[in-house]
Order: structure tokens, then sequence, then C-alpha cells
């Protein structure tokens, strides 16, 4: 065996307690060598080790404190399973990770629908990055779509409830197991894509492009997921077909 190529794996906290560890010995041995001063007498080799140690412990204790601080918020964040803010929900790249990764279920709850059928169940579209969705119904996940019948819907809305519509009416008859689409007769309040344990969630405003309102990434145990997740359950079982199929 040729030892030049032998790897050693030695973990931060070792190293670097190795290291502090090598330059105390040198330091101190330097000291008696290189000194006449006695361990104990006045300004001998104690006092110049604690004149040396003192204000390094004092900025090592007020960074422990800040790091103290610091790790106590993220671990109060982390228990409330925020996992991020986006500013806008135009993120398409962002969804498309989740989607990938979805194992179970994805639920899309919005206005129309009609962009997130652009961004990834887009079959004309040459290359797969548009077509996420389309490869986790080919997976076997599951996909409920919930979005309000046309008469809560602006003018504006009209075209994309239609598209949104005909794309449902194909996945349907492609994906009969698995794909769902349905509509609740209110105007919709929030945006939500709950995929397996994630939830990403927003408001709905009558005066603003839904794409450009902000959202929050949570887990799905988090309290405020679930108040969504609930509604949503409770909408799905109240809700009226979107399919003709």
């Amino acid at each position: 065996m040729n030892i030049y190529k032998v790897r050693l794996s030695v973990s931060l906290p070792w190293a670097i307690t190795l290291f502090a560890g090598a330059w105390i010995f040198i330091f101190v041995g330097a000291s008696f060598l290189f000194t006449d001063k006695t361990w104990f007498g006045k300004e001998g080799i104690l006092w110049l080790f604690a004149v040396g140690a003192v204000p390094g412990l004092v900025v090592a204790l007020a960074q422990f404190g800040l790091s103290w601080v610091e790790f106590n918020e993220i671990s109060r964040i982390k228990r409330l399973a925020v996992k991020g803010v986006l500013r806008t929900r135009d993120d398409p790249a962002y969804y498309g990770k989740c989607i990938e990764k979805a194992e179970r279920h994805i639920v899309f709850v919005g206005g129309t629908g009609r962009r997130f059928f652009q961004d990834f169940a887009d079959v004309n579209y040459p290359t797969d990055e548009k077509k996420k969705l389309i490869t986790a119904l080919e997976r076997g996940v599951h996909v409920k779509i919930l979005v309000p019948t046309e008469t809560h819907l602006s003018d504006k809305q009209l075209e994309g409830i239609r598209s949104a519509k005909q794309r449902c009416d194909e996945l349907r008859r492609t994906f009969p197991r698995q794909f769902e689409a349905k509509v609740f007769d209110h105007p919709a309040s929030y945006a939500l894509v709950w995929i397996d344990h994630e939830v990403i969630v927003g408001p709905v405003f009558a005066n603003m492009e839904s794409k450009n309102t902000p959202v929050i990434h949570l887990a799905s145990h988090n309290a405020l997921a679930e108040s969504y997740i609930a509604n949503f359950e409770y909408e799905w079982h109240n809700a009226k077909p979107f399919t003709s199929t």
C-alpha cells in the first residue's frame, strides 16, 4: 500500500482542538526556554499568560453571547417551521424543485390555475422544464386543482380559467385515477400549493396581479399551514367538479 495516498479524516472540532493544543504547547515550551523568569514569580510566566489570556477570554465570551442569541433566534424560526419567504409567486424554478420531489400529492388552490399549467404542464414545450406536473403524474403522484367558478372572476381572468379547464380536461382523460379538479362558489382569498410536507401559501388581492403577491413557504405541520390545509379539505369536500370528464 502506498502511504502517500492514504487519506485521514478528522472532524473540525478535533482539528481545532489539536491546532490550539499544539500552539499552546509551543508557547509554553518557548516560555521556559527563552526566559529566566519563574513560573509563579512577580511578572512571571503565569502572569504573562494571564495578561494575554484575559482579553481573549473577554472577546470569546462576547462572541459566545452573540452566537447564543443568534442560535436561539434560528431555533425559534425552526420551531415555527418557516422555510422561506418569497416576495412574489412568479418563481417557477422555486415551485418546480418542490414538484420534482413530490411523492404523494400535489394540491393547487388559486384564481385560475392558468400560469400553474403553463409553467408545469405544457406538453408543447420542447424540454421537460415545463412538464414537471406531468412527470409527477406519470410517477404516481395524485394532483388536485381547486379554483373559483367563472362568476367570481373578472373579465380578464375568464380567458385564463377557460384555458385551465381545457388543460384539466386533458389531464383528467390521461390520468383518470390521479388527477382531479373542482370549483368553489366564491372568490379566491388565498393561493396555495401543498406538496407532501411542503406548503407555499399567500394572499389573493383583488387589485393586484396574483403573480406579484408574496408567499410564505412552511412545513405542513406549522400551525398556519395546518389552518390552510383544513380550509382546503373543507372546500374540496363541498366543491363541484371542474372537468367535463
